[in-house]
């Protein structure tokens, strides 16, 4: 069974050509930036108890960054000063031991902080 049918002319002029053509690109423009979204997609953080009583934290953080909101990268705050049962002021140590992005050494900074 073979159809025919005539359709009306949707585009008589060039510049309704140019109209339809400007719609789309709003439309294709605003569909890229709705998916490019900045957020944490997974923390995950393991923790070990050496024999000696000390810990060592691995994390990974997994990020996607579009440099709106997050430019600078992450900031951890590990707190470092503690009351003990007594009353006394414990400060405990800390030590990077490396800072990784994408399998590669990244810079970073520490800096102390009025909680330790």
């Amino acid at each position: 069974m073979l159809l025919r049918a005539k359709c009306p002319r949707l585009i008589s002029r060039p510049a309704d050509m140019r109209r339809i053509l400007l719609c789309w690109l709003i439309v294709l423009a605003s569909c890229g930036q709705v998916s490019a979204r900045e957020v944490i997609e997974a923390f995950i953080s393991n923790v070990n108890v050496q024999t000696d009583g000390t810990l060592e934290v691995v994390e990974e953080v997994r990020v996607n960054a579009e440099g709106r909101d997050i430019r600078r990268g992450i900031y951890r705050d590990f707190p470092t000063d503690y009351q003990a049962a007594d009353g006394t002021a414990v400060r405990v140590g800390f030590s990077v031991t490396d800072v990784e992005r994408d399998g590669r050494d990244e810079p970073y900074t520490i800096e102390r902080l009025d909680n330790g």
